[in-house]
């Protein structure tokens, strides 16, 4: 249970990269961080009790104190053992001086040394949760200066009653806990050299067992020379062997390559011969091969004269094409320009159909006017002017507006001739450029074809050039081969000697590997003995 509770408080993440002393310190600390949290929780519910309810300041320093107490097992967690050291000595400093300040007394001469025993315990229980000495020292300072303030202020009413008594408690109390801070601190001092020491004398014995190990290591590699000097006679043996072997086919090798070298002797004057009648061959084909790149030449020429007049007749075409379609283009803006007038027409021709109607509807009205007013007698006299004027004038608005609707009939019929002749017209302009630029198009693959016959002429002459050229450099290489083989003739004369006098180092190094293979067995033999003799030295180790 405890070894979980460190193991959660302290990750080993953090904790194994830390200094060892440090390190052995950090148990303590997180132990009586979760016991000093433990304690103050529980005491917090007997404050409330005790205080039947209210809150005093006994109770928010202890809120304090738990709050102070988490962090620092916080900051454990987090890896900051430097920051809850501190944190849970200021936790105990300030239980020591909430004790002395705010504990209840009976009004004894002796209270003070209740507070005075508590906080002589904290001062124990620094020691355990410090990381560095200067904690100690200053948890000393801290509570002498509260146990004095402590004697003006609470306890000053004791002077008043036992003045040398109080004097001989506040003296004590100074002095008891002077005496066990310095005592802590010396403890804590002592620890840490004792440690320092037992570090350093680690470090010495781990660096003595390296040199030992080390020797140990090195007398072992001396061991091993016996049995290497044995590999390495045995690898002699091997090396030896393979040197015979070689021996044997160099030996065979020069009785060939005295036959070869003679062989080759005879047969240079035939390969001689053949050589010039090759050369002769040679100089017949770079002739027919010269004429034959002559006519393809012309052919080349003409095909670029074919490609230069199909390219000037194909930018005409171009040029009627986009004529063409710039005249397709302003019969569809008339033909538009036409289907507007239509449209506008009709809308005209539906207004005068209005108008006939309006004036229809006018007449009617005057021949109603007329006859009320024959009724009415000489009173509507004037109403009947009136209304025979409107009739005239209806009457002029319908023939006006009949005449109008006639000029409307025959402009419809002009425009619906007019839009069927642009539309005849835009079908042939469209047939004309389609036709074109089918005409185009073909141009162009008259093109791409004498483009790439002329490519397919030109990689022939290159091929022919080449040809030429390799024909040249064949016939050089012609010259250059009989030369060679008359300097090849002299190289095997050579190389006929050289055989021969090779035989006779062969025959020298056969006695020089009889020398090594008796020497090699001589230090196989001492090896072995230097492997009994290691041997020997090993049990003896060992035992």
């Amino acid at each position: 249970m405890k070894g979980n509770l460190i193991r959660f408080l302290l990750p080993e993440a953090q904790y194994a990269s830390t200094d060892f002393r440090v390190k052995k310190q950090l148990p303590f600390l997180a132990l009586t961080s979760v016991v000093l949290l433990s304690v103050f929780i529980l005491l917090e519910p007997v404050a409330l009790l005790s205080s039947r309810g209210k809150v005093n300041l006994f109770e928010l320093l202890l809120l304090i104190l738990i709050g102070l107490a988490a962090c620092a097992l916080v900051a454990l967690r987090k890896g900051k053992y430097s920051e809850a050291s501190w944190m849970m000595s200021a936790t105990l400093l300030g239980s020591s001086l909430a004790t002395l300040f705010t504990m209840p007394y009976s009004g004894s001469p002796f209270d003070p040394y209740r507070p005075f025993a508590f906080s002589a315990v904290m001062a124990a229980c620094t020691m355990l949760v410090s990381l560095k000495r200067i904690q100690i020292r200053l948890y000393g300072i801290a509570w002498i200066s509260g146990w004095v303030l402590s004697f003006a202020t609470i306890f000053r009413d004791r002077f008043e009653a036992d003045i040398s008594l109080t004097a001989a408690i506040l003296l004590a109390g100074v002095l008891g806990v002077t005496v066990e801070i310095i005592v802590l601190d010396q403890v804590r001092k002592l620890s840490d050299n004792l440690l320092e020491t037992a570090l350093d004398e680690t470090r010495k014995a781990t660096a003595a067992l390296n040199q030992i190990n080390a020797l140990l290591a090195e007398t072992a590699a001396g061991m091993e020379i016996g049995a290497q000097i044995q590999r390495a006679a045995d690898s002699l043996v091997k090396s030896v062997e393979s040197v015979t072997t070689i021996q044997n086919y160099l030996g065979t090798s020069s009785d060939s390559l005295l036959k070869e070298s003679g062989n080759f002797a005879q047969t240079s004057s035939a390969v001689t011969t053949s050589i010039e009648t090759m050369k002769k061959n040679l100089e017949e084909q770079s002739s027919a091969i010269t004429q034959t790149s002559a006519a393809i030449t012309q052919i080349s020429t003409n095909l670029q004269n074919i490609s230069g007049i199909a390219t000037k007749r194909r930018v005409s075409l171009a040029d009627i094409a986009k004529s063409n379609t710039a005249q397709r283009d302003l019969v569809q803006n008339l033909l538009a320009s036409v289907e507007l007038v239509q449209k506008s027409s009709e809308g005209i021709a539906l207004f005068v159909h209005t108008v006939e109607d309006i004036a229809s509807r006018t007449g009617l009205l005057s021949m109603n006017a007329s006859i009320e007013a024959a009724r009415a007698g000489s009173a509507g006299k004037g109403f009947s002017i009136i209304a025979q004027e409107i009739r005239a004038l209806s009457e002029e608005t319908r023939k006006n507006a009949g005449t109008i609707k006639q000029l409307l009939d025959n402009n419809e019929t002009t425009v619906a001739s007019t839009v069927q002749m642009t539309q005849e017209f835009a079908g042939y302009i469209e047939k004309s450029s389609q036709e074109m630029k089918d005409l185009v198009d073909s141009i162009d693959e008259i093109l791409r074809g004498v483009t790439e016959m002329d490519i397919g002429t030109r990689e022939v002459m290159n091929a022919v050039q080449e040809i030429v050229e390799s024909g040249s450099q064949s016939s050089e290489l012609v010259n250059t081969v009989v030369k060679n083989v008359g300097f090849q003739r002299q190289g095997f004369e050579i190389i006929a000697r050289f055989s021969r006098e090779l035989h006779d180092r062969i025959i020298s190094l056969q006695q020089a590997v009889d020398n090594i293979r008796g020497v090699s067995a001589e230090i196989a033999q001492a090896g072995a003995h230097n492997t009994t003799q290691v041997q020997k030295i090993q049990k003896h180790l060992e035992g």
